[in-house]
């Protein structure tokens, strides 16, 4: 499935409006309109103001450079070099008329205000003293103006490029902007801190000898990676084909060269090292867009390659993204220091040069370093592709290896850090507020898990989801970004728009996404009071099955098969507790729904499905309607409202307690099951969609001591799929309550390969857990409480069987019409023999024990 963009440039009388315009995302297979996006103006009136007097003749017409220069506030500069090396001299690269609303607050770039100087790596882009606009030009008038795309240097930074609207008449500028953003950081692969999660690593601390063995000094963290896109020379240069480190700025320090094949070790601190970093972390993110699918060509279209930085080009805590001359795409980077009293370069952290390098994905997409509602968004990026395997003793510090940068991503909406709070300032702080409200997306979809491999997915693939957001909103003209909600749009449409991510198809995060920004509080009702200090609203329509999170999505549910709004019974009795499925006949399952919607929920239809036991289920193909395949809510469901759904008739036909799927929808509000572009493992799928909620929860006794607990696991067995048209490895883990693991109990595998095991592309296994008994217990000490076991596919989780304890049964729960609810001592002591001997049961028929010999050793009388 593949998604389209159709976008309408606004104009009036022949002349473009800047950033009108309509833009129609549409999405094939099936074919249908996803949301649209409005820029246009109303009712225009172009402002025609007088010349004032003393404007010079010939007002009205195409400025020259000397003109330029006194219009920007600019008096001519004697000539001779800067401080930079350049001289100040203007260049107009080329000019057109369009059409401007005028804005007093966006004259200048908001930043550009002292109150937004707050600290470090937050320096505010360079401007130019503008005169005052007079008093002809009229706050949101509309003016023919004309555009002109200039180059003027300015110190300390060299040669910038800019933008400015110039009203002919009266020769004043309405809005001037510089292709140039500040921001934070480069290379090691990350940064000292985030690798280790010693706060003391910093950037002032002992580096050591290149080949230091002592963890505790700089150079030992060093990574060694394979510099990629250099076309070999000799001596090799770091000179590539999409990427050129080149002292083009004071301080002067000449990047360096090896012999080839090229071998550039150097110690931290040094320039070298610097440039060697510089090289990598830019060329890693082309490397990483090219990873996930991105042609370069196409979204980086207004880019010249290579790139260029300069890795040591400034003096203080600080880094640039520089535009082009046509504002059109990425120009050069350039770094500081990381921290004041060293001399490493901001270059080393990899954080900091993923914000710099996203103003350059924006300068490509929207022609500007900002987004119109936050500075760049390139803090969340950031974090959320370090924040894996980051050992950083705060993980909620943006930039731990930069002192001087406070920022953060849990910011508290109630303390002002809300969309429309007193915080949301567009810029810095806008930025913090963007980070926590990416960064709970993350966490929530799978970066709270306990391992790695669910963490590291759910990194690149919200990753991936920004890029492809930023990307989209390239359109003719730009798609202007005023507030948060076009960004969570154009997330949500690039999840909707995803066919397939590294095997995964997409569609199955964009709930996560609005929820998200909702906590953050986006989506905010009518008349609700500003400035924003509350979560927004919830969808109008929002109905959910409660698998314990009261349809939100946090916290991450490792184990999301645990839902208890699910149950079965034996007769249609309208009864509230689960009993266990009886096999080969008529069984009842219920479902209790829910609506945290603003308002009612109509068509509301509930579908129940069914599956053999079975851990790493895909859907739908593993999934088997009930007999009563749907049911619909008589009236509705109001706001708030709860009603109990059933009862579903099916039948049950496998031993060891069927895994339970329910799906619930109402006009507005669809189940992924309805809408995902694929088939997909329910543990990317049902965890971030509360319409979906399944049981794979079983009911053991708790009150029967320690032979019923034990009885309960002998010839339990369920199957173990591989859902990846791949080969697998695959480790089962068990978690025991800690009344039982503090008394040694543990769960044993009797089937072949025990715990871990390799599967085929799209194969299965029958697993047989075995509980090893410990010391006695009392029963309320176990009441309540589950024992889980988790099927990990590569390291990731694909599904699982829980056993919930219950103190009042004393037996194991029969499954079986017939069968004596009994226990059968003989029979689990068959069992437990079997497995003692590492011997299959699944074929087994019979047991007898034919003789007994027990001998006995005294030990020495006493």
């Amino acid at each position: 499935m593949e998604t389209s963009v159709v976008s309408y440039q606004q104009s009036y009388e022949g002349l473009p409006i800047w950033e009108a315009g309509l833009s129609i995302t549409a999405h094939d297979s099936p074919a249908r309109v996803t949301s649209s996006t409005s820029s246009l103006h109303y009712d225009i009136k172009i402002g025609r103001p007088q010349a004032p007097a003393g404007t010079p003749e010939g007002s009205g017409k195409d400025l020259g450079e000397d003109e330029l220069l006194t219009v920007l506030g600019i008096s001519r500069q004697p000539s001779g070099p800067d401080s930079v090396g350049t001289e100040r001299n203007i260049r107009i690269n080329s000019r057109r008329q369009l059409v401007f609303q005028y804005d007093p607050a966006q004259r200048l770039h908001p930043e550009v205000s002292e109150e937004a100087r707050r600290g470090l790596l937050q320096e505010a882009p360079p401007t130019l003293p503008l005169p005052p606009v007079p008093e002809q030009i009229r706050a949101d008038e509309h003016y023919v103006v004309t555009e002109y795309l200039f180059t003027y240097p300015m110190p300390e930074l060299g040669e910038v490029h800019w933008r400015a609207f110039v009203e002919p008449s009266t020769r004043s500028v309405l809005y001037l902007r510089a292709f140039v953003s500040c921001a934070t950081a480069n290379v090691y692969t990350t940064d000292p801190i985030t690798r280790t999660g010693n706060a003391a690593l910093t950037a002032t601390a002992n580096p050591g000898t290149v080949t230091t063995t002592n963890p505790g000094e700089l150079n030992y963290w060093r990574t060694p990676v394979t510099l990629p896109q250099l076309p070999p020379t000799s001596p090799q240069g770091l000179v590539g084909s999409r990427v050129s480190v080149v002292d083009f700025q004071t301080p002067t320090a000449a990047p360096p060269t090896s012999p080839a094949p090229g071998s550039f070790d150097y110690s931290v601190p040094s320039d070298d090292f610097a440039a060697a970093c510089a090289y990598n972390n830019i060329e890693s993110l082309f490397q990483l867009m090219e990873g996930m699918g991105f042609n370069l060509a196409t979204y980086l279209d207004g880019t010249t390659f290579p790139v260029e930085i300069d890795h040591r080009s400034e003096t203080d805590v600080n880094a640039h993204s520089f535009g082009n001359a046509s504002g059109t795409g990425m120009g050069r980077y350039t770094c500081g220091l990381v921290q004041s009293g060293s001399t490493v370069s901001m270059s080393c952290d990899a954080r900091v040069m993923v914000h710099e390098f996203v103003h350059g994905l924006l300068y490509d997409t929207v022609h500007s370093a900002n987004l119109g509602f936050v500075h760049n968004g390139g803090d969340s990026l950031a974090v959320i592709l370090h924040a894996p395997d980051s050992l950083a003793p705060d993980r909620f510090l943006t930039f731990p290896w930069v002192p001087a940068v406070p920022r953060r991503q849990d910011r508290q909406v109630s303390e002002g850090w809300a969309w429309g709070g007193t915080n949301d300032d567009r810029g810095y702080q806008s930025e913090e507020i963007l980070s926590t409200t990416m960064f709970r997306i993350y966490r929530s979809t799978g970066g709270d898990s306990s391992y790695p491999n669910v963490r590291r997915f759910a990194a690149r693939y919200l990753a991936y989801l920004q890029l492809r957001a930023i990307g989209s909103l390239a359109t003719s003209p730009i798609t202007p970004t005023p507030d948060a909600g076009v960004f969570a749009t154009a997330l949500m449409n690039a999840d909707h728009g995803t066919a397939i991510f590294e095997g995964h198809p997409g569609g199955a995060f964009h709930k996560v996404v609005r929820w998200s920004f909702e906590k953050q509080g986006f989506y905010q009702p009518p008349s609700a009071p500003t400035p924003v200090t509350a979560p927004g609203a919830p969808p109008a329509v929002d109905v959910y099955i409660d698998d314990g999170r009261a349809g939100e999505y946090a916290p991450y549910l490792e184990n999301f098969w645990e839902t208890t709004d699910i149950w079965n019974r034996l007769t249609a009795d309208g009864g509230t507790t689960h009993e266990t499925p009886i096999l080969n006949v008529s069984n009842y399952v219920y479902c209790r729904v829910k609506n945290r919607g603003t308002q009612k929920a109509h068509n509301v239809v509930v579908k129940g499905y069914h599956s053999r036991p079975t851990a790493g289920l895909v859907w739908p193909s593993d999934w088997q309607s009930m007999t009563t395949a749907s049911l619909s809510v008589p009236g509705g469901l109001a706001s708030g409202g709860s009603t109990v759904v059933g009862p579903f008739t099916w039948t049950p036909a496998v031993e060891g307690h069927e895994c339970l799927l329910m799906t619930v929808s109402a006009d507005g509000d669809l189940p992924n099951t309805e809408t995902v572009n694929g088939p997909l493992p329910p543990a990317r799928l049902v965890p971030f969609d509360n319409n979906i909620a399944q049981r794979n929860v079983a009911p053991i006794p708790g009150g029967g001591g320690v032979e019923a607990l034990v009885g309960a696991f002998a010839g339990r067995r369920f199957q173990v799929n591989n859902p990846y048209d791949r080969t697998v490895s695959v480790k089962m883990e068990a978690t025991l309550p800690e009344p039982l693991a503090r008394r040694n109990w543990r769960m044993k595998f009797a089937n072949p390969g025990g715990p871990a095991f390799e599967l085929g592309p799209l194969a299965s296994r029958e697993v047989r857990p075995r509980l090893i008994p410990g010391g006695g217990f009392q029963a309320n000490e176990v009441a309540g409480t589950t024992i889980s076991i988790r099927s990990l596919v590569d390291g990731m989780v694909s599904g699982g069987m829980s056993y919930a304890i219950d103190a009042e049964l004393h037996e194991p729960p029969q499954e079986q019409l017939g069968r004596s609810t009994e226990r059968n001592p003989s029979r689990e002591a068959a069992a437990r023999l079997l497995d003692c001997l590492d011997l299959p049961n699944n074929d087994i028929q019979e047991v007898r024990v034919r003789r007994v010999t027990v001998e006995i050793d005294l030990g020495p009388e006493q």
